[in-house]
């Protein structure tokens, strides 16, 4: 597994110079930040933005694990290498979670310098927050989302537009998880909605952790239980989507 892990990671990450290194952890991550603020300004919205921009930032590290493995096996079917694994002895939902731990640490050191900038222009009590609990939460996070986007691979499969499918989930994410804005202002039934999808009960526990209101570990347990049952359902499915996707073609897609 170690050596799998490196050949993933030579694979994976090429070897890259200070400026492309300083772009993506640094510069682009601020940028973000920079233009969540504006919107907030501009929109003269009486909220905490602390506690929004750290959700901001865990969604944007979180949307390197997301990227990272849906435009690999796009990659992959775009080169007809997708082929060439189902006749190894690892399938493609193994290379994935392999693949995650990798876009994994990316995300934690993009989070990493997120969280740097917002504390020098918002001064966050850092030592007011538990950080075990924090530390717990986000891999909580991390874990769901990679059990999540596994599924999301294992559905694209049968799909040509990967990009379009990719594109419609980061939105449903953005919206219905609470990480621009509570999701107590949706009507009950889409609250109910809100709590099935990952990174929801993550960000409650930790707007509570924040804000020091009462929390449960509950949220933290749940958010587990649906990272399990998202890797359940992949792994479950796999056979499925990918018998399927060989007798249509699946393999074979317009990358448009």
């Amino acid at each position: 597994m170690i050596r799998l892990l490196f050949l993933q990671k030579k694979a994976l990450i090429p070897k890259k110079n200070v400026l492309e290194l300083l772009i993506f952890y640094l510069f682009n991550p601020i940028l973000s930040l920079l233009f969540f603020i504006s919107i907030i300004n501009f929109s003269n919205i009486s909220i905490n933005i602390t506690s929004y921009l750290i959700y901001f930032s865990i969604f944007d590290s979180i949307c390197v694990v997301i990227n990272g493995l849906v435009e690999s096996i796009r990659f992959e079917r775009y080169y007809r290498i997708t082929e060439l694994i189902s006749v190894t002895p690892y399938n493609i939902l193994k290379l994935m979670t392999v693949r995650s731990t990798i876009y994994i640490c990316q995300a934690l050191l993009k989070l990493i310098f997120s969280l740097i900038f917002i504390e020098l222009i918002y001064p966050i009590d850092i030592y007011s927050i538990p950080m075990l609990q924090f530390l717990f939460t986000l891999l909580s996070l991390y874990f769901s989302i990679t059990g999540f986007t596994m599924l999301i691979v294992t559905i694209s499969l049968n799909i040509a537009n990967i990009n379009l499918f990719l594109n419609i989930i980061l939105s449903l994410l953005k919206i219905f998880t609470g990480v621009q804005f509570s999701i107590l202002l949706f009507p009950v039934s889409l609250q109910y909605f809100s709590r099935i999808l990952p990174i929801t009960n993550g960000i409650i526990f930790l707007n509570n952790l924040i804000l020091q209101k009462g929390n449960s570990i509950a949220y933290i347990l749940f958010e587990v239980l649906i990272g399990t049952i998202y890797f359940f359902l992949s792994f479950q499915s796999y056979k499925f989507f990918y018998s399927k996707s060989k007798i249509n073609g699946g393999f074979i897609f317009s990358d448009t």
